[in-house]
């Protein structure tokens, strides 16, 4: 049975601790009281705390449609036919699509796109769009800076 496999982690770190210290409480509880089924589901709770797999989310497929979402959502950029562009802080490439790099094999650092406080845009989570001109073709280009993961993201 799939739900048996406990291989992969889908309980999160802070659940996991969370877990095992309410195993704990009710291990005490059970204790007090005398009340040994209390016990048996504090075994249940410190055993997916300590294993960070929780066989009720395989049964009722709760990370299933999360799962699903970030895998299809992870793709885009990549499949995407407009060159998509994701810039360090420091305005070095660290993603680039097959478009991106097929029409703007010239493009090294987000500097060469002649805009410049790439910090400013990460810090402000500015989105908005400029041009850029190269061997006298115009592009337009949307771009957010993204705090979270402190990148750049550009997409023609």
């Amino acid at each position: 049975m799939s739900f048996l496999n406990t291989n992969q982690c889908n309980v999160k770190t802070s659940d996991a601790y969370l877990r095992l210290i309410l195993s704990f409480v009710l291990l005490i509880i059970s204790i007090t009281t005398q009340c040994y089924i209390l016990m048996l589901f504090s075994t249940v709770l410190a055993y997916t705390g300590i294993k960070r797999h929780c066989f009720l989310y395989d049964i009722f497929k709760i990370n299933k449609t999360f799962s699903l979402k970030n895998y299809y959502m992870s793709h885009l950029p990549k499949y995407n036919p407009s060159a998509v562009f994701m810039f360090d802080k420091n305005g070095k490439i660290y993603f680039a699509n097959s478009s991106a790099t097929k029409e703007f094999e010239h493009i090294k650092n987000f500097k060469d796109f002649n805009i410049s406080k790439i910090d400013e845009i990460i810090k402000t989570q500015l989105e908005d769009t400029f041009y850029y001109q190269y061997n006298e073709l115009h592009y337009q280009l949307d771009i957010k800076g993204v705090k979270e993961i402190n990148c750049n993201y550009r997409c023609f």
